[in-house]
């Protein structure tokens, strides 16, 4: 965990590139493991890259011809319960902004990829029902002045 911590960017760079050519040179079991164990990682930043790991990995197995597990009903429900915990106060959403960005960014990538493949089959009813139970979410949706019952 040397790679979040590291204050030069350039440094930070190379370890998130090393990292990815290892996720891109292991078996799909050694990755999900990995990937789980860096979006359990407790430096927000190591979360966020672990994010665009992930979509790599979902792009790099959807633009080729194997069925592995990352084009799979396996992304939904074990990687987007740990993608976007979502915050119990407004200001740690926006103290955390970056990982909410990329883990929202990662959800429209994912419905709009699936929209067109139709792999991940029922993907936009878990992420509607998790972004529905966020408190931030709430918030935003009576501050532009809808209620939970015109999106239901």
């Amino acid at each position: 965990m040397v790679i979040p911590q590291c204050e030069q960017p350039h440094l930070r760079f190379v370890g998130y590139r090393l990292l990815a050519r290892c996720l891109e040179l292991s078996d799909d079991q050694v990755r999900l493991y990995a990937l789980t164990a860096l979006l359990e990682c407790p430096f927000s930043t190591m979360r966020t890259a672990a994010i665009g790991l992930l979509k790599d990995q979902v792009l790099r197995q959807a633009s080729g011809d194997d069925n592995g597990i990352f084009v799979t009903r396996l992304v939904v429900d074990r990687f987007l319960p740990l993608i976007y915990i979502i915050p119990s106060e407004p200001h740690a959403f926006v103290e955390d902004i970056n990982h909410h960005l990329q883990a929202l960014n990662f959800y429209y990538f994912l419905l709009q990829w699936d929209k067109e493949h139709n792999k991940v089959k029922g993907a936009t009813r878990p992420i509607a029902r998790h972004a529905s139970n966020s408190r931030v979410f709430f918030k935003c949706r009576h501050a532009s002045g809808t209620s939970n019952n015109e999106h239901g």
